[in-house]
């Protein structure tokens, strides 16, 4: 801004030319900033959280902006911060860890079952057919018994049997 008053003085610019020679706007030199009171933002939040202690930010805003107050966002949380009541975020709850126990070993066949749902679509149509396949858990994990892809029914009645 001086240096624009002194272009002015000794090399007889304007203001307006002067601004433009040093890449300012023209309103930059009569620019005088105004002081900001805070202390009744200061006053409002104080009170809210001696009240509520367990509020955060959020419900403060909307507290305030229900009770009609004229303070922004912005402002609110530059004085929030200020006052040091952002508070951190709360941790994730974390079930406890599961004992690892080793799994039940069936002493013989058909003693436990298990089932599985399967699903296929025939062609473009899309045509949706569910159908189940069934087997002991001990063959499934031993891998003795595979399920004939052509022969499904048979299968399941060789099974049961």
């Amino acid at each position: 801004m001086e240096l624009g008053l002194a272009m002015k003085e000794e090399h007889g610019l304007s203001m307006r030319r002067a601004c433009r020679l040093l890449g300012l706007s023209t309103s930059a030199p009569y620019y005088q900033p105004r002081g900001r009171d805070d202390a009744p933002v200061i006053d409002a939040v104080s009170k809210h959280v001696t009240d509520n202690p367990g509020h955060g930010f959020g419900l403060l805003y909307d507290s305030l902006r229900a009770d009609r107050q004229p303070w922004g966002k912005s402002w609110l949380w530059r004085v929030y911060k200020q006052l040091r009541l952002n508070l951190p975020r709360r941790g994730k709850r974390r079930l406890p860890a599961r004992i690892a126990r080793p799994l039940d070993i069936p002493e013989r066949p058909n003693e436990t079952w298990s089932a599985d749902f399967m699903a296929d679509a025939h062609g473009a149509a899309g045509v949706f057919a569910p159908s189940t396949s069934s087997m002991t858990s001990a063959a499934r994990r031993c891998g003795s018994r595979s399920t004939p892809a052509c022969r499904p029914a048979v299968w399941f009645a060789r099974l049961m049997s």
